[in-house]
């Protein structure tokens, strides 16, 4: 009987420390810190230039899509970035529309004939991406070409971006609302513009 005790025992702690290996695994992976956002970044430049794709412009849209932009703009050589701000509204039936900041648009002939990358950090519905993706893809810009970068995207957004470092759902196993509040960037003192951006009370 002590020898069948001790084995089931043998078997429990051995249970017990797979579990708890698997729980600090997890946590690890889910940990962003800003080394592991630039090793992210580093990913994302190396597939565009792996493409052979040189952007005259960034086009950097909404505020944290401007941080990963910024980094990126390092990359290339790019002096700086255009920073581009969308808006969701919620519509009479419910459902919610994403519309450009217009005072926020460059003037057309700034980018006329040029090539841009449009870089986001969190493409979750891919709204936002769509957005400026049509609004810069319309008269009276005329680009020469125009191509599409996320940091972390979903697996199924209404626009999935030519480049992507990390898939939501696939390679990280979680969603991108979790994710955005563990960017090194997030701090209490920031105001943020989105309930989804708040981080938990102290």
């Amino acid at each position: 009987m002590g020898s069948l005790g001790a084995f089931i025992v043998g078997i429990l702690s051995s249970i017990a420390a797979a579990l708890i290996l698997r729980v600090a695994i997890d946590k690890i992976s889910l940990r962003f810190t800003f080394r592991r956002v630039l090793g992210d970044i580093r990913r994302l430049y190396a597939q565009i230039e792996d493409d052979g794709y040189v952007p005259d412009h960034i086009i950097a849209i909404d505020r944290n899509g401007t941080i990963v932009g910024a980094i990126l703009a390092g990359f290339f050589g790019v002096e700086t970035v255009i920073s581009l701000a969308t808006v969701n509204h919620r519509l009479a039936d419910g459902s919610r529309t994403t519309v450009m900041l217009e005072a926020h648009l460059p003037k057309a002939e700034f980018l006329h004939h040029k090539t841009l990358l449009l870089v986001i950090c969190f493409n979750d519905t891919g709204t936002s991406l769509e957005a400026v993706y049509r609004c810069l893809g319309a008269p009276p810009f005329e680009v020469k070409e125009m191509r599409s970068a996320a940091l972390y995207t979903s697996v199924s957004p209404r626009l999935k971006p030519k480049y992507f470092a990390r898939e939501v759902g696939r390679d990280l196993k979680t969603s991108v609302n979790r994710i955005v509040n563990k960017m090194p960037w997030m701090i209490r003192e920031w105001r943020h513009v989105f309930g989804r951006e708040r981080l938990p009370p102290r």
